[in-house]
């Protein structure tokens, strides 16, 4: 069998030039889709300043907290929880200032009973319409501090 160097050269690149087409359609760049939550309006909108998004807000802790206060920083509590049944995790939903595109801050206060080790308090947020956002902190017998939130 003689072999033909000149027609399998042609054929091998057929093949890779019929395999090239739909390789660079999947990889191109230029056609990325965005899988970004969407927003509820530019983070510049006029109107956004004081407007409240419901936020669904969930407190873990590796040990239960006596109490545990969230508030925006020199305001009164937005929510309070008052720990009688000594359980680590709860859910509430509450409403928030929230511009999409712009930080949050908020104060949150925590006590232990005395004799707790160091222990993890995870805060979640998730608003209507925006990507959530957990924030974990370790505290021992107490903890007040400024937690920022969608940086």
């Amino acid at each position: 069998m003689k072999s033909r160097p000149i027609p399998e050269l042609l054929f091998i690149l057929l093949l890779f030039g019929v395999a090239w087409f739909p390789l660079k359609r999947l990889t191109d760049a230029g056609a990325a889709v965005s899988l970004s939550a969407p927003s509820l309006r530019p983070p510049d909108a006029p109107g956004d300043a004081g407007k409240s998004v419901p936020v669904f807000l969930r407190i873990k802790s590796a040990h239960a907290p006596e109490r545990c206060a969230v508030s925006l920083p020199g305001g009164e509590p937005l929510w309070t929880w008052d720990n009688t049944a000594a359980v680590t995790s709860i859910d509430a939903r509450i409403d928030l200032p929230i511009r999409p595109g712009a930080v949050l801050d908020l104060a949150v206060r925590a006590t232990w009973s005395g004799g707790t080790p160091e222990t993890a308090l995870t805060l979640t947020l998730e608003p209507d319409g925006i990507e959530g956002e957990s924030v974990t902190v370790w505290a021992r017998g107490s903890f007040d501090d400024i937690l920022t939130f969608f940086r």
